[in-house]
């Protein structure tokens, strides 16, 4: 019995515990922006923050300021 429970809590020690994969609309875009400082980490976490803050639409709209950043200037400036 001690031995198999010693290989079961080895096997439980070496198995990798997958992360949860969360590729969304902001996601994919800063990992496909051309800034140097991207990482997956930093994409993930601006991820997260999006989807616990703002709708789907708001996220693709955000998105295009990844691609485009003088969209984003733009936007800030405007008096709309």
């Amino acid at each position: 019995m001690k031995p198999f429970l010693s290989a079961a809590l080895i096997a439980a020690f070496l198995t990798p515990i997958a992360a949860p994969v969360i590729a969304g609309p902001i996601d994919r875009a800063c990992m496909l922006s051309p800034r140097d400082q991207k990482s997956w980490t930093l994409c993930r976490c601006i991820q997260r923050a999006a989807n616990d803050t703002l709708s789907r639409s708001d996220q693709r709209r955000a998105a295009k300021f990844f691609r485009d950043p003088q969209l984003a200037q733009d936007t800030r400036q405007s008096d709309n």
